[in-house]
């Protein structure tokens, strides 16, 4: 994760953890590459003293497994009646992912929870030092829907569940464009109820960028790669 010191008056940190393993190249070559965002890493086009630095936060695999095991159980004892009374009425991956829910058991949430306690305090000592981090949000650009299987959970590499264990605000916003055309994108994550500061560096960053206001272009029905829009 990149962190930053000074960016808006702030420190921020920019977390490479979730994507030194699993991200695509295409990934790494838009944040690479965009000059854009190089600028905004190095704090450069928000102020001159601005401080980026790297951090290591625990395994992304910890926060998905933790994160999944809460969710799937909470999602069973929501709709738990629904579930036994009328599941046909419930889409086919809903139920997939309700049914994990009904075997996790006592000692599992327990664990699960207990994890959440230490991911979560791991994320916000380093808010302490930091004002944000930052991230990826997906490591690789949609799929297409012909890639997918309908008969199972899609395996798309969305980074959000970290966050979602912890509870720490966090925003999504455009980083630019793969090499097919299209949009990739980046997380900011602040301390507890401190949406004021994301949402001003996320601000900051689209002003700076312009990016925001890009769009992708339509694939032509040959499958050619989109094209982004100025």
């Amino acid at each position: 994760m990149l962190c930053s010191r000074r960016i808006l008056n702030q420190r921020h940190a920019v977390d490479h953890l979730f994507t030194k393993r699993y991200t695509s190249e295409c990934w790494f070559a838009a944040l690479q590459m965009s000059g854009e965002l190089g600028e905004f890493v190095s704090g450069n086009f928000i102020t001159p003293d601005a401080v980026v630095e790297q951090i290591t936060l625990p395994d992304y695999d910890l926060f998905n497994a933790c994160g999944r095991v809460i969710m799937f159980t909470e999602a069973f004892a929501i709709h738990e009646q629904d579930y036994q009374r009328r599941p046909l009425d419930f889409g086919l991956l809903t139920y997939l992912r309700m049914t994990l829910g009904a075997f996790v058991t006592a000692a599992d949430l327990h664990q699960a929870m207990r994890l959440r306690r230490e991911l979560s305090q791991a994320v916000n000592l380093q808010l302490k030092t930091y004002d944000a981090l930052i991230t990826a949000s997906a490591l690789a650009p949609a799929p297409a829907f012909a890639d997918i299987d309908p008969n199972s959970p899609p395996n798309w590499p969305i980074q959000t569940m970290p966050f979602n264990v912890t509870g720490n605000p966090a925003m999504s916003i455009p980083t630019g464009f793969s090499a097919s055309g299209l949009p990739l994108s980046m997380q900011i994550v602040g301390r507890a109820f401190d949406e004021r500061t994301v949402l001003r560096i996320g601000a900051a960053f689209e002003s700076a960028t312009g990016l925001n206001a890009r769009r992708p272009g339509a694939r032509s029905r040959l499958g050619d790669g989109a094209r982004p829009q100025p």
